[in-house]
């Protein structure tokens, strides 16, 4: 397993019910841009970490890397714009620079006034959504819990198999209310 930094260990702690896991991104990571309001310097508002990331373009993807740490590896990452929404995605890093990874994790994000927020998405009312408007699709709600013994562990993600243009549409339609995604602020933006 790959060591995580601060950034996105923050991201994926805390909004593990945020998470989309895509089985297949297609052509989609060739689609991918830099966000120029995603570079600078973040500071973690959540409390779990005092580290300070820097957010860099490098070869046309997001190089994430501690500030405040010696060694670190850079964790790689691109904007996918799904309709009015913009998903931070991610991939394995063995595959990144030549081909594109297969698969990958989306993050719903925003930024406004310098605060970066991640969208956790109510499973209920997704799933909900999801069997009633999109019976015959690739997107599922699925549960785990990591570890079995701890009911604190569980929660809930979107699994897509193949990111199609099917599955962006249905993305690009989830309403933008609080019953599908409620909204929390991560980060902050530093400016020297």
């Amino acid at each position: 397993m790959k060591k995580l930094i601060p950034f996105i260990c923050i991201l994926l702690i805390t909004a593990c019910g945020s998470i989309i896991e895509v089985d297949d991104l297609g052509e989609n990571w060739n689609k991918g841009v830099i966000d120029p309001a995603f570079l600078g310097k973040w500071l973690d508002e959540t409390g779990k970490s005092p580290e300070i990331d820097s957010i860099t373009n490098e070869g046309g993807m997001y190089r994430v890397v501690s500030l405040n740490k010696k060694k670190n590896e850079p964790d790689l990452g691109k904007t996918l714009q799904v309709g009015k929404y913009h998903f931070y995605m991610t991939g394995p890093r063995s595959a990144y620079v030549l081909f594109g990874p297969v698969k990958g994790d989306l993050l719903r994000y925003a930024i406004r006034n310098d605060r970066f927020y991640v969208y956790v998405l109510n499973p209920k009312s997704m799933r909900d959504l999801l069997n009633q408007k999109y019976p015959q699709r690739n997107i599922v709600v699925q549960h785990t819990c990591p570890d079995k013994t701890d009911k604190n562990s569980c929660y809930d993600y979107i699994e897509i198999a193949k990111l199609d243009d099917a599955a962006l549409k249905i993305l690009s339609e989830i309403p933008n209310t609080d019953t599908y995604w409620g909204e929390e602020p991560m980060f902050t933006k530093i400016h020297d």
